[in-house]
């Protein structure tokens, strides 16, 4: 028979002999120190001699005798543990027990009730530690000087002020989650802000059992380098304020495995300066780089974790594939920043403090805290594959699909000071870059529904180059500070409180088909002010109170202005010869009174202006409308009949037909600009 010679003292423990079969190893554990091993593939049948002095195992033919008296006590295990690189750590209520075949004098293990540590100087890697068992006052240290696997294999435990699980040398750490095995680790209240589990090196995880992680102070699964996840299903509950879930101080790359995280810690503010410095609880965050490629990855940031982050990297966040789903219910509130300064913190589910890259995946975002966004990034925030490139047909990737929405208020920062000053808000977004921000592929489909709640924002510039956009909100539907460039792609932009698409610098339009619906005067379906607003290509719809006007100098393709187009009207546009160039449903769309050209109303900065040429004032629509089919000649505008079959596409119909019109009106394009009423 095998012997396993016991590192530990042993501890009293009884399991009955019908337990056998479920089980696979027989622990005999004898008063000499030793313990005996039996395969339960082994015995057949266990009795006792009528004066119960002799244990009998049979197999087949064979029988096995056991002197009662030298045996202290019996356990059961689903381990084979013939492992010869193997050591194995059993919890067992306030008590522990480790047994190996190894012998060396420089693997060493030290004891204190459930509290073990492991130093192995042996300089053999890929050593096995198998840890299994039950404690609700344990903690395991592992001090290996090569890379090692740390096997958990039906593990419940928890340290009520140390760290449960502890990698101390900068060597790999492989945490293997056996297959078809519940383990979870926890730790309490009264932890000393240290994680529950702890690595000083590169940690991958892996295998096909479940791992629950419960961090009750700070971080749940912490790493001092990189963090790469393959296959588990792993759950981290996060209850420490400011405490992470997954935490790098590296990269940190996920390709596979079941990752739920429920970061429920509030925000913490140190004293610093002439204010204070916020920390946040965050679901996965990484000093710098995230990387995603496969995988499913669920989280609910909860209302108590104000100004949560569902992902969070110092560096950039690059998604390849995998299926992302984050709720945020973290609110958001104002605080004195290190100046004094009145700021904000607010919610996001993914934010980066570099680039987000959406290359690939499946994206389902929520945030419905006050001044919440979706996707933040202070670098700039890319769909799809390349940077400013229209490539579109020899695109064979797995484009991205991409759903988010926002359903929190804005956060008022400071008050208006004086007449047409405006008031300083932090806003919801759905996707908000501080750089560049482009859509190459994909589907987008994003929604807001309170003030300030803006769909694309780029606080640079913001390019479209393809891809499929549908956008619903309730402050501008696409914006960008300087400037914006649409080359391919199908996109759809409506506000029902403010611009369709607005840019305070200059836009351009060379391709794709673009729909940008805002509400009455003031307010447009493009909007650009006085910067130059130029057009060589796509089929443009702009429906507002009016219209920023094409820069004719610049444009190589016509565009007409209709300043007499009817609310929630059937609108068909057709040549001459009855050809159809646009047949569309306008939506029924509201706004404030007054406004007009120029200034805009009370609620407006007397600085803000529009377009030359723009639109009426009061509820009258103004269609802008832009075609490469739109050539010199004479045009029949009809409105209020009925259109039937064809294709839709947000009220944009292709092939169909249309009867019935109540008012017509002729108009004759002659020159780049054409203004009609």
């Amino acid at each position: 028979m095998k012997k396993i010679f016991l590192l530990l003292g042993l501890a009293a423990c009884f399991v009955s002999f019908n337990q056998l079969n479920a089980q696979n190893t027989m622990w005999i554990y004898n008063t000499d120190g030793t313990v005996t091993e039996k395969s339960t593939s082994e015995v057949d049948k266990i009795t006792f001699s009528d004066q119960m002095n002799n244990m009998l195992l049979y197999k087949d033919d064979a029988t096995t005798t056991f002197d009662v008296s030298k045996i202290n006590y019996i356990t059961f295990s689903t381990l084979n543990m013939d492992d010869e690189n193997g050591i194995y750590i059993h919890f067992n209520g306030d008590t522990a027990l480790v047994y190996t075949s190894i012998e060396s004098e420089s693997l060493t293990v030290e004891v204190d009730g459930a509290d073990v540590t492991i130093t192995s100087k042996m300089k053999v890697a890929d050593l096995n530690y198998y840890v299994y068992g039950s404690s609700t006052d344990g903690s395991l240290t592992i001090k290996n000087d090569k890379d090692f696997n740390l096997i958990l294999n039906g593990l419940s435990l928890t340290s009520q002020t140390a760290v449960p699980v502890k990698s101390s040398k900068e060597v790999t750490c492989n945490i293997i989650i056996a297959n078809g095995t519940y383990n979870e680790i926890s730790d309490t209240e009264n932890n000393a802000k240290k994680p529950v589990i702890s690595t000083s090196w590169t940690t991958n995880i892996s295998g096909n059992g479940t791992l629950v992680v419960n961090s009750n102070k700070k971080n749940g699964i912490s790493c001092d380098a990189d963090i790469n996840i393959t296959s588990g299903n792993i759950t981290v509950n996060v209850n420490g304020d400011a405490g992470k879930g997954i935490k790098a101080d590296s990269t940190i790359t996920i390709s596979g495995g079941t990752i739920t995280c429920n970061p429920n810690g509030n925000v913490t503010l140190e004293e610093v300066g002439s204010g204070y410095d916020p920390s946040y609880c965050a679901g996965i965050s990484s000093d710098q780089d995230i990387i995603v490629s496969g995988g499913t990855i669920t989280m609910t940031i909860s209302e108590k974790a104000v100004a949560g982050r569902g992902i969070k990297a110092d560096g950039s966040i690059t998604f390849y594939g995998g299926s992302v789903e984050i709720t945020s219910n973290g609110g958001g509130a104002t605080y004195k920043d290190s100046t004094g300064t009145t700021d904000s913190y607010k919610s996001s589910c993914i934010k980066a403090d570099g680039d987000i890259h959406f290359k690939g995946g499946t994206f389902n975002l929520t945030a419905n805290g006050n001044a919440g966004k979706c996707v933040t990034a202070d670098g700039q925030i890319t769909f799809g594959y390349g940077e400013n490139d229209v490539v579109t047909e020899d695109y064979d990737g797995e484009a991205p699909y991409f759903t988010a929405v926002t359903t929190g208020e804005h956060i008022l920062e400071s008050a208006a000071q004086g007449w047409g000053q405006d008031a300083d808000y932090a806003n919801p977004k759905a996707v908000k870059a501080m750089g560049n921000l482009y859509v190459n592929h994909g589907t987008l489909n994003i929604t807001t529904k309170n003030d300030g709640g803006e769909g694309l924002e780029s606080k640079d510039t913001l390019f479209i180059n393809g891809g499929v956009i549908e956008i619903n909100t309730y402050d501008d539907a696409i914006n960008a500070k300087n400037y914006i460039q649409v080359n391919g792609g199908k996109t759809f932009a409506r506000s029902t409180g403010n611009d369709g698409i607005d840019c305070n610098g200059s836009m351009e339009f060379t391709g794709g088909l673009t729909i940008a619906i805002g509400i009455t005067s003031p307010e447009e379906g493009f909007d650009c002010d006085n910067n130059p607003f130029k057009i060589t290509g796509g089929t443009l719809i702009g429906i507002g109170g009016s219209t920023s006007t094409p820069t004719s100098s610049l444009c190589t393709q016509n565009s007409l202005i209709y300043q007499s187009l009817e609310n929630s009207t059937a609108l068909r546009i057709e040549d001459s010869e009855g050809n159809e160039l646009v047949t569309f449903q306008v939506p029924t769309i509201s706004g404030q009174q007054g406004g007009g050209q120029g200034g805009g109303g009370w609620w407006k900065s007397t600085t803000a202006t529009k377009g030359p040429g723009g639109g009426r004032g009061g509820n009258g629509l103004t269609l802008l409308f832009s075609s490469p089919d739109l050539v010199n000649g004479t045009y029949t505008i009809k409105q209020g009949g009925t259109i039937s079959g064809g294709t839709e596409w947000n009220g944009y119909y292709t092939g169909a037909g249309y009867d019935g019109a109540t008012t017509t009106k002729s108009v004759s394009v002659s020159s780049k600009v054409t203004t009609a009423n």
